[in-house]
């Protein structure tokens, strides 16, 4: 009772405790010291987030405690009213009088033993509800500490942000002026003018890409979160009540909604050439700014190759401008520093994401093997068709589709070169046509026939089967990485990848079984047998694959009973 009233009390006063007196500390510290600051909160933060899971982990062991002491007190208690029995009993007769002893003595021992082991556990299960009162102090006191460290976060990197901005608009204002007052000047004054703007907007890029590399880092470490929290708790139903009918249905909406481990893999491929790219610019500018220490020896070697005349008149001035330079260095060399460590979060943050949504998919796909994925059919299956034909087609849903895959083809040319392959592709379907049928002029021909001439058959085969995947999978492809890609859209872009594989491999298919195919010229297949292969794989794509597309979009998007109806129809 004293150890909880004492965190009580530490709770009590955590929560009375004043922000805005922390703030107003804050507030007289320079942008290192906030920054400073912010990493010894965060670790705070880091180190009471691990109390407070390892303290739920001992309420869930400690609550589980009173069935297995009950049980273990009746083993026990068996056990000791054996042992009571044999002690009660004469020694033996039989063997060495000493064995006899011996073998008494253990027993008596066991026991001792077993009489200690009850009175602990009748002393653990008469304090079990202090033993629990006391973890759930603990953490809420883990609780409260971590809601203050968050609040001191926020308003801590509010204040950070508010610097950085600050310093950034006057580097910016200051060049610019620069730039007016060394206007008409000599030319080495302007070059330097405009070069320290460069820097200015720089110092201003890189504050504006670190307020958002930290807010993704803060949304990615959630989702982690989250997903873990969800796996655990799934085995903790797992673990009490068994699968269910009710259960699989949650279960099966979190595996989808988690997220596609192949784009974040990507996105963490791309991080870590942004952090290699920063940090060797960083080395570049140190180097500058060391070069910079003595300004005047600095400013004479970059006005080495001028007259003594110019060089008296420019000295001063260059000196003036190098001193700003040296100054937004060393400003831009502390801002790199904290963009390459919230680069660095930002790729642990996705690191560990992809390794709990791995762990949770392993886990899912393990116990949702032989769980029913959607309702039996019945007369309802079909009542929700007419409302799901009018949502796929809906032109709200495809505007947003296009207009995604606008903002593609507009902020890169990525999609615009896919375009242009898939269409010259199609252009040159002819001559491609024409290379693939000369490939099997030779075959047969002992003295010219090779190996050769198959290769390049099924290459020609290949790109000629390439234009139209290529262009649905470049689609959808762009279409998954558009920020403003909604479900409608995502599943579009799912659809358009998975279809553009199978079409791909079936046009394949089908070129090699005409008329001109390897299968024909080199392979020798009978032409009756290539016929019926050809028009069949014809009927799969224009038959299957769009009502495929179809089935693919209606599951994975958000229509109501997307898993029956539609989907199930064209299944």
């Amino acid at each position: 009772p004293a150890q909880i009233l004492a965190l009580e009390e530490q709770i009590a006063a955590l929560r009375e405790t004043s922000i805005e007196q922390v703030v107003r500390e804050y507030r007289a510290l320079s942008l290192e010291q906030l920054e400073s600051g912010l990493l010894k909160e965060k670790a705070d933060l880091s180190a009471y987030e691990a109390t407070l899971t390892k303290d739920h982990e001992a309420l869930k062991y400690h609550q589980g405690r009173p069935q297995a002491i009950r049980q273990r007190l009746i083993e026990a208690n068996i056990e000791a009213e054996g042992i009571a029995s044999e002690l009660q009993q004469p020694l033996a007769s039989e063997g060495s009088i000493s064995g006899n002893e011996a073998r008494h003595w253990v027993r008596e021992t066991q026991a001792v033993l077993l009489g200690s082991e009850i009175n602990m556990l009748d002393m653990e299960l008469a304090s079990h509800l202090s033993r629990i009162e006391l973890i759930q102090a603990r953490i809420g006191l883990a609780e409260a500490n971590i809601e203050l460290a968050r609040n001191r976060l926020e308003r801590l990197q509010s204040l950070i942000d508010a610097e950085r901005n600050t310093k950034a608009s006057k580097v910016q204002q200051e060049t610019r002026q620069s730039r007016l007052d060394t206007a008409g000047s000599h030319s080495v004054l302007q070059q330097l003018a405009v070069s320290n703007t460069e820097l200015g907007l720089q110092i201003s890029q890189y504050t504006a890409e670190l307020n958002l590399l930290e807010d993704e880092a803060e949304r990615v470490s959630s989702r982690a979160k989250q997903i873990d929290q969800d796996h655990k708790r799934a085995k903790q139903k797992l673990d009490i009540a068994g699968m269910s009918k009710i259960l699989g249905k949650v279960l099966q909406e979190q595996r989808r909604a988690l997220p596609n481990t192949h784009l974040y893999r990507e996105k963490k491929k791309r991080l870590e050439a942004r952090i290699a790219d920063a940090s060797l610019l960083q080395i570049e500018y140190k180097d500058e700014h060391q070069q910079m220490k003595n300004l005047d020896t600095y400013a004479q070697a970059y006005l080495v190759e001028m007259s003594v005349e110019d060089m008296g008149r420019l000295i001063q001035p260059v000196k003036e401008l190098l001193g700003d330079r040296a100054a937004y260095l060393a400003q831009l060399i502390t801002i790199q520093e904290s963009y390459i460590r919230a680069l660095s979060e930002l790729d642990f943050a996705q690191t560990r994401l992809l390794d709990v949504a791995n762990r949770y998919d392993d886990f899912l796909a393990e116990h949702l093997l032989w769980i029913r994925s959607a309702p039996p059919s019945s007369l309802n299956t079909f009542k929700v068709i007419p409302g799901q034909i009018r949502m796929l087609f809906s032109v709200d849903r495809w505007k947003s589709v296009f207009s995604a895959l606008w903002q593609q083809l507009s902020s890169g040319p990525v999609l615009l070169l896919i375009i242009l392959i898939a269409a010259y592709l199609e252009w040159k379907k002819a001559d491609m046509k024409r290379a693939l049928a000369s490939t099997g002029n030779m075959v047969g021909k002992p003295s010219k026939d090779s190996i050769l001439y198959t290769l390049k058959g099924i290459v020609w085969t290949l790109l000629l089967s390439l234009s139209w995947p290529l262009l649905m999978l470049g689609t959808g492809w762009q279409l998954q990485n558009a920020v403003s890609a909604d479900v409608f859209t995502k599943a579009v872009s799912l659809a358009l990848i998975q279809v553009a594989e199978a079409l791909f491999i079936l046009r394949a298919f089908a070129l090699m079984c005409s008329q001109e195919g390897v299968a024909s010229k080199h392979f020798k297949w009978p032409a009756q047998a290539l016929g019926l292969l050809h028009k069949d794989i014809r009927t799969l794509i224009l038959g299957v694959l769009p009502l495929g597309f179809i089935a693919i979009v209606t599951v994975n998007t958000d229509f109501p009973g997307q898993e029956v109806g539609l989907a199930r129809l064209v299944f």
